[in-house]
């Protein structure tokens, strides 16, 4: 299957532009360091890129996301880790406040979710290019 043959091409762009944000080390400490700074254009805030992979994507049976915004089951292995590192940051205790990427951003936790993106970022370029 390639990526236009998904049912939801739309949400695998979106995917692929959260994951880059989760991937790009560079971005986090520009952009996501700094909340005086403006999320650029095409890119995504801290806590949208979060819940779009935790709550939108990652809501129901990850499983469902082949054939709708993965394309094999490669893609949803990868998925399903940057998925369960996200959600291993989401625990880390905060007293109640809200999720904050300076406060995650140098645990170990949040090492595993770049890691996971960029594995995820590899895959899916790979199969934008190669379909």
């Amino acid at each position: 299957m390639s990526p236009s043959q998904l049912r939801y091409p739309i949400l695998r762009r979106n995917l692929e532009s959260a994951v880059d944000c989760f991937a790009d080390q560079a971005f986090q400490a520009r952009v996501w360091s700094n909340p005086t700074i403006s999320t650029p254009e095409g890119r995504w805030d801290f806590i949208e890129a979060f819940e779009f992979v935790v709550d939108d994507l990652g809501s129901a049976d990850l499983s469902g996301l082949v054939g709708e915004v993965l394309v094999d089951q490669e893609e949803l292995i990868l998925f399903s880790e940057l998925h369960s590192a996200l959600l291993a940051v989401a625990a880390i205790e905060r007293s109640g406040q809200r999720l904050r990427y300076d406060e995650v951003s140098e645990t170990r936790e949040w090492s595993a979710v770049r890691e996971a993106a960029v594995r995820l970022r590899s895959a899916l370029a790979s199969d934008d290019v190669s379909r």
